[in-house]
């Protein structure tokens, strides 16, 4: 397959043997890198319980719904689609795993970066150094939500991998085998989350095609791509109900001028740009003006250019692709704020926009545009990678996730494993909700989701299946995990606010729970204590300074609970205007939790009065 023919002269000469094997050297050592990162992440913060949407889906497997019904499936504004039914088969599979799902979803998300990996060698002909760019993009950890926080394939990664399965198929040298795949990848990503808009920008360029073939090309296979993918749209549009799946959504937005900053940080987040700010939104407005410009290219050389080279298509398919998703949700979720767009389930279906962008940089003639536009773009892939350089390192899975995004995975991870600890405890939705200070994972009332964990109990799936432990429930690669049930999150410092009372739960057999706590809030009398339970003993303790703590011996049956609680009572920040609008209660605040062979600081021992004794109690 050969350059658009104003790039023939850039063509480099074929590698020798030796740059050859330092090429493959360096895309297996990526490779290797990238999937090995991806694999642990999961291994390490997937945890068996659904989550927000997760709840219908499971549902819908659970009560054995034909495989149209599920294809069919209208959630929010897309429907479930081609996907979800492979979906069910392996929650059939593994009993409705959590953290097989995220492993699955991992496997589509290789396969996209295979596909983004290989495409710009399939328009050229040629490798480049630089090809490792589509690669990080398509495994990047910022889609950390669509992978493990409420795994759902029919989204945005099965979309993006049908996307570039398109991309691929318009560059089929037979014409009716193109656009035979091309048609039936359409009517799919119709019916697959938001691959709709895929789907409506291959209509428009398929329209295009049948009013204006280049010359050359061949009217027939075209227009009958054009008829199924017409007839896909129908099917879809049957008994369809508009929902933005928004509350308080409204269009227009006031102020319309609202809409460009919300895309610009939309497109900034997508390369690792979390805090909104000048900075953010020269990186989104680079690239938006980037996309605009590829588009504008593609347009013009698939107008000028003769023959039935459909490079130019791909281009447009995947620029189009992008541009219509982020559009659409800047109309959709405006009204929750600017920063409605700067979310992790977005970015899958946004890496189509940088890889575009790439591919057109990558063949340009115009090398005074192309190596600045090459070093820009692989400083936006590196740049989420940022971190790493910070201490503490990052450990090996958490690679290319900035340190905000890394706390929320982590607070993600705690919110389902405490959630899962409190209902084994009560038994109860509402119960465990307020034992553990968090709303249920489920938008609806409790009502359903107890209905629908009744659903699961029948079939024995998940953490609801008969003779199940919390220990069953850890991720994968669980190192002795500590369990904070009832804290607020964890804060960009790594400390954790206690309000009133809460819990530390610890899921597996273990030698010393150490315990650092730092200080009391500010609000509550100068002697407050803190009252420690566990194991039929108490304590008092006062706060410790940095690097102080205690150390609790861990023996008996599991789960090992110990519970705290501030007779004291709480204050809040607004008393100190530490935060506006910020209402939560506190008492006292935590340092590092952390389980080792032996303790790293002061023992408790028990006391025959049913006491904790050793250094810092305060005598009852």
């Amino acid at each position: 397959m050969h350059p658009y023919p104003s790039d023939e002269a850039s063509l480099p000469l074929p590698p020798s043997p030796q740059h050859a094997w330092r090429r493959v050297a360096w895309f297996a050592v990526i490779w290797g890198t990238l999937v090995v990162n991806l694999a642990v992440f999961i291994l390490r913060f997937a945890v068996d319980v659904p989550n927000a949407d997760q709840w219908v889906f499971h549902d819908l497997v659970c009560r054995d719904h034909s495989w149209w019904s599920l294809v069919d499936y209208q959630h929010g504004p897309h429907r479930q689609g081609v996907l979800f039914p492979l979906t069910a088969q392996m929650l059939e599979w593994c009993h409705g795993d959590s953290r097989v799902e995220s492993l699955w979803i991992a496997c589509w998300l290789v396969l996209a970066a295979m596909l983004a990996f290989t495409l710009p060698r399939h328009l050229s002909g040629h490798w480049h150094w630089a090809d490792v760019l589509p690669l990080m993009w398509s495994l990047s950890l910022l889609q950390y939500e669509t992978i493990t926080t409420t795994p759902n394939l029919s989204h945005s990664v099965g979309p993006l991998a049908l996307v570039l399965l398109v991309a691929h198929a318009l560059l089929l040298r037979n014409l009716w085998w193109r656009w035979s795949v091309v048609a039936a990848l359409g009517v799919a990503l119709t019916f697959t989350g938001f691959g709709l808009f895929a789907a409506a920008v291959l209509g428009v360029i398929t329209l295009w095609l049948i009013v204006r073939p280049s010359p050359g090309e061949r009217r027939i296979p075209v227009a009958v791509a054009g008829v199924l993918l017409a007839g896909g749209w129908v099917l879809f549009l049957r008994d369809y109900v508009f929902n933005p799946a928004s509350a308080g959504f409204r269009f227009p937005h006031q102020p319309i001028g609202g809409y460009a900053p919300f895309v610009l940080r939309m497109l900034a987040y997508t390369q690792g740009f979390p805090e909104a700010g000048c900075g953010m939104e020269f990186v989104g407005a680079l690239l938006l003006c980037s996309a605009l410009t590829g588009t504008a290219v593609a347009l013009w050389r698939l107008l000028r250019h003769s023959g039935t080279d459909t490079r130019p298509v791909v281009v447009l398919l995947l620029l189009g692709t992008a541009l219509a998703f982020a559009a659409n949700t800047a109309v959709g979720r405006i009204h929750l704020g600017l920063s409605a767009g700067m979310t992790s389930r977005y970015v899958s279906l946004l890496v189509p926009l940088p890889t575009a962008v790439y591919l057109l940089l990558r063949n340009s003639s115009n090398r005074w545009l192309r190596r600045p536009g090459l070093l820009a773009l692989t400083f936006l892939a590196l740049w989420p990678y940022r971190d790493i350089t910070r201490e503490p390192r990052p450990a090996l899975g958490t690679w290319g996730l900035p340190r905000n995004d890394l706390i929320e995975a982590r607070n993600v991870r705690n919110r389902k494993l405490s959630w899962i600890w409190a209902y084994r405890e009560t038994g109860n939705v509402d119960s465990a909700n307020n034992l553990v200070h968090v709303a249920s994972f489920r938008r609806e009332d409790p009502a359903k989701l107890e209905v629908i964990i009744q659903h699961l109990t029948e079939r024995g799936w998940g953490p609801f299946r008969p003779h199940a432990h919390l220990a069953d429930s850890l991720p994968f690669l669980a190192p002795e995990t500590v369990i904070f049930a009832g804290f607020h999150d964890e804060e960009s410092d790594g400390m954790r606010w206690m309000p009133e009372c809460a819990q530390l739960v610890v899921a597996n057999d273990s030698a010393w729970l150490n315990v650092s706590l730092r200080d009391r809030f500010a609000g509550l009398p100068a002697d407050a204590a803190l009252l420690l339970d566990f194991a039929g003993h108490k304590a008092k303790l006062r706060s410790f300074g940095a690097g102080e703590g205690i150390a609790l011996p861990l023996a008996g049956q599991l789960p090992h609970v110990i519970r705290f609680s501030s007779p004291a009572g709480t204050g809040q920040p607004q008393e100190l205007k530490l935060g506006a609008g910020d209402s939560r209660s506190l008492s006292f605040r935590f340092g590092p939790v952390f389980i080792d062979a032996v303790p790293d600081f002061p023992e408790l021992t028990k006391a025959g009065d049913g006491r904790w004794i050793q250094a810092r109690i305060i005598t009852q």
